[in-house]
């Protein structure tokens, strides 16, 4: 499944007689549905499923908390949401029709997660998931359910974070000797779950975010000088005088037009050769985020000491010598090389990619981790002496 983590923070303002919240959207890092009598089932699916016997299935779900700066008791409401795919129409009507929510008691891992195990050891207590019995909350699910359901985890959520990095929870149904089959979407499908932080009051959830758009190529080929653009964000708000973004070392932030979100910079003159372009910002509670790239600037036909070529390829990998003709050079987008082609065949030139920097330094010390398993009993010690 894409680990790729997704974070949304949607700010509400209310009119001046009412208070403003933020609300904090986590689309859900791991997932995956555990089916009794089917150990080699596991993650990588778009959707989770709910089943009864003879083949009981649950859906587990983790959420990444690591990251978030903020205050347990400013959390007014944790709302956990699924998209319901599918319903087959058989649940029974009532208290029977019911899906509750668990805190699971230990660590899983999506890829090897399945009904007999957590993990890829399997040597943990698990069995349909180490979860705890009473529920947090309950969802009496019927005929008519479609679109989004939630359960609400705020007394879990507010109990846990700042303990783990990662909330997990187990769904399953709250009668499972009863009819009825639940489809819901995976974090592979475009409804995912999703996991709803709404605070009392605004805080500075997450660092800024930023990247530079243009140049997207570490090759330029251009008879003007390139365009720069930076985008940036915050869940509150950037602080836009802290905004510097150099060309070689050299700042040109004031040569920039820059709004609130974007920054466009056209520097003039830029000479053909290979550029480092670097980009900060800070929020108002000094959160930072930065970002640097390197590219080679050219201009169509360039007949430098240097870089005298009649065109300039690139891709990623080494060129094939079917391609292009002599005196042409190619940019292998992986590896940084530069190669000439003469008399017919690809000869590395030169690398673009400087020596290793300087060690940075030591960044913060982590979240604490998940409280370990208990150990095995000790074997039993010999008889004392009388």
């Amino acid at each position: 499944m894409n680990n790729a983590l997704s974070i949304l923070i949607l700010i509400f303002l209310y009119p001046a007689f009412a208070d403003a919240s933020q609300t904090i959207v986590l689309d859900s890092v791991a997932d995956t549905s555990l089916k009794r009598h089917s150990t080699n089932l596991h993650g990588h699916s778009e959707s989770l499923t709910l089943a009864p016997r003879p083949h009981i299935t649950r859906s587990i779900l983790k959420f990444n908390v690591g990251n978030l700066d903020v205050s347990a008791k400013n959390i007014k409401s944790a709302q956990l949401s699924l998209a319901v795919l599918y319903t087959d129409g058989k649940f029974s009507r009532g208290a029977k029709s019911k899906l509750s929510v668990h805190r699971i008691n230990s660590g899983w891992e999506e890829e090897f997660a399945n009904w007999e195990c957590s993990d890829l050891s399997c040597s943990n207590a698990w069995s349909g998931g180490n979860f705890k019995s009473k529920s947090i909350d309950a969802y009496r699910l019927n005929l008519k359910t479609g679109g989004r359901i939630q359960f609400d985890v705020t007394r879990d959520v507010v109990q846990q974070l700042g303990i783990s990095p990662y909330l997990s929870w187990l769904i399953k149904k709250e009668h499972e000797n009863k009819n009825g089959v639940v489809v819901f979407g995976s974090r592979e499908n475009p409804e995912a779950p999703k996991l709803i932080l709404t605070m009392r009051t605004p805080e500075d959830v997450l660092p800024p975010s930023l990247s530079i758009e243009m140049p997207d190529d570490s090759l330029v080929i251009s008879d003007a000088s390139p365009e720069f653009i930076v985008h940036y964000s915050d869940d509150l708000e950037v602080n836009i005088d802290s905004l510097l973004i150099l060309v070689n070392g050299e700042d040109i932030t004031d040569r920039c037009e820059i709004n609130t979100s974007k920054a466009i910079c056209n520097p003039q003159n830029l000479k053909v050769g290979i550029h480092s372009l670097s980009a900060s910002v800070i929020d108002t509670t000094h959160k930072s985020a930065t970002e640097s790239i390197s590219f080679l600037y050219l201009k169509p036909l360039s007949q430098t000491a240097d870089f005298s070529a009649n065109q300039w390829l690139s891709g990623l990998g080494e060129p094939s010598n079917a391609i292009g003709q002599d005196r042409d050079f190619y940019l292998d987008g992986v590896t940084g090389n530069v190669f000439e082609k003469l008399e017919g065949n690809w000869v590395l030139f030169t690398n673009l990619i400087g020596p290793q920097g300087d060690i940075g330094l030591t960044g913060p010390q982590g979240s604490k981790g998940d409280t370990g398993l208990t150990g095995a009993q000790g074997p039993k010690g010999d008889t004392g002496l009388t």
